[in-house]
């Protein structure tokens, strides 16, 4: 899991080449922005050639819907059909899975006491990575329950133990495993 912060962060064809027997992942949004001149931010305004070269089959990539919120219609699309799949993550509307030739899968929200976003997506995609042997819809719901949690304290905090995880999880499923 790969999480540069600006677009030469990382060189994106030496991690689509890496082995990656249980998959990786690539919190894309570091590709996705320069610094200028004057050292401010810019977002680039459609998915970039780095970005590209970086998705396989074995790469789950993770977008906020702010990062992509300027892109052209069809942008994504382009991800999607090289990567294995795509997590757009919509804040307190939940979490979206695009994968190649598949329907969309939306997840809601967990419902959360957002205190601090910060972190939130590391979160997200840790928790989606771990539980993606269970499918992707097992893997953002957990995910969804996960990032509530972490939104809940300020700072860097641990998550509550597992069976407080499970029970909540439980509770956004409507009681059921």
């Amino acid at each position: 899991m790969l999480a540069p912060l600006l677009d030469d962060d990382i060189d994106p064809d030496s991690f689509a080449a890496l082995p990656a027997p249980g998959g990786r992942a690539l919190l894309a949004q570091g590709l996705q922005r320069s610094l200028t001149a004057s050292s401010e931010v810019t977002h680039a305004p459609r998915a970039t050639p780095a970005l590209l070269r970086a998705c396989t089959p074995a790469t789950s990539v993770f977008l906020s819907s702010k990062e992509i919120a300027g892109w052209a219609p069809g942008e994504i699309d382009r991800v999607v059909a090289r990567a294995g799949r795509v997590i757009v993550t919509r804040g307190a509307d939940g979490a979206e899975v695009l994968a190649h030739g598949a329907a969309p899968l939306h997840v809601d929200a967990c419902p959360a006491r957002a205190i601090d976003p910060t972190g939130a997506g590391e979160a997200f995609a840790t928790a989606f990575m771990l539980s993606l042997a269970d499918g992707p819809l097992a893997a953002v719901r957990v995910a969804s329950v996960v990032v509530a949690a972490a939104v809940e304290v300020r700072g860097p905090a641990p998550l509550p133990a597992r069976d407080v995880l499970l029970r909540r999880l439980a509770a956004a499923r409507g009681g059921g495993p």
